[in-house]
């Protein structure tokens, strides 16, 4: 669809806060910003309309830029979403404080999860996470089988978060294909405070990870005697919230919290700020996160055909 060059500036400018608030988005405020949690670190401007997340180190003033890097949309389907059906929505909008005012500490009522759509093919996720990324597709074929991953129409991969029963609750994404080596990271609409994990037993160790990626490598990396009765869970980013539960039975004594994100300045600072034990495997082989420990392990010079064939990898 062509728009006209008004339609695109009333798109780039419109009020963002105002987006993800009406359409039912986890939100908090902090001073003069606006938290759209599940993002890793995701800030709206309540006076300039400029955004950024720390998880990716994305941000800028572009509502567009902004759905296509944040949500996975393209060009078209932002603007579309930006300015409505007739095209008129956002026109003549300027970027002032959202017309749903909230307090600090209060949230937007949680939108009810819809999961993206499934794909009736798989052959996206496995080049990509068994290919790329060195998974073991031992470990990509139980996660499918077991219903907490699959690939969406977009050809992303889906990582299912669940309740207790079962049932699904949200989920992370990860991009699979691009044209510039930048790949979308986030989570679905309506997801709020869950997590992706594997459990084995009582949670009695918890090994909390920035992705679902570096959890599934560290776990084709473990030895797997020394992962019982633990829980491995992605927070999709540096997010305290995600593992609350968990850091109040470790202040209780009843379990022990291992951070695992990555080995920057970011996530020191945030392994420090909690008080939490940390894996130093990653600085002494200097990596970043534990899926490039896994493809260093694997072999880099290796094809990919091979890293996606190769078994029993080093233990940790």
């Amino acid at each position: 669809m062509a728009y006209t060059k008004e339609q695109l500036a009333a798109a780039r400018s419109a009020n963002l806060a105002d987006y993800f608030l009406s359409r039912g988005y986890d939100c908090g405020t902090r001073k003069n910003e606006f938290h759209i949690k599940g993002f890793g670190g995701f800030f709206i401007n309540a006076e300039s309309g400029e955004w950024h997340c720390f998880s990716n180190g994305e941000g800028g003033k572009n509502s567009i830029d902004c759905l296509q890097k944040m949500l996975g949309m393209n060009f078209n389907s932002a603007v579309k979403s930006l300015i409505g059906e007739d095209g008129k929505a956002a026109a003549v909008q300027k970027f002032s404080r959202p017309s749903r005012e909230i307090s600090a500490g209060q949230t937007a009522a949680a939108k009810t999860f819809s999961p993206p759509e499934r794909d009736d093919n798989i052959k996206r996720i496995f080049a990509y996470l068994v290919g790329t990324r060195g998974i073991d597709k031992g470990i990509i074929s139980k996660l499918i089988a077991e219903k907490v991953l699959y690939q969406d129409k977009k050809g992303n991969a889906v990582f299912v978060h669940t309740d207790e029963n079962g049932a699904p609750i949200g989920a992370e994404i990860h991009g699979t294909l691009t044209a510039d080596g930048q790949r979308f990271k986030g989570v679905a609409a309506g997801t709020s405070g869950s997590i992706f994990k594997i459990q084995n037993g009582e949670a009695q160790t918890v090994y909390a990870f920035e992705s679902a990626i570096d959890l599934l490598s560290f776990y084709q990396l473990a030895d797997k005697d020394k992962l019982q009765n633990s829980a491995l869970v992605s927070m999709a980013g540096l997010k305290k919230e995600a593992i609350k539960s968990y850091l109040k039975l470790a202040e209780k004594g009843e379990a022990k919290v291992i951070s695992c994100v990555d080995n920057d300045e970011r996530g020191r600072a945030w392994t420090e700020g909690l008080g939490l034990k940390s894996f130093n495997i990653l600085e002494s082989a200097g990596v970043k996160d534990w899926n490039e420990l896994l493809r260093k392990r694997n072999g880099e010079t290796l094809t990919e055909s091979q890293k996606s064939e190769r078994k029993g990898n080093k233990k940790i």
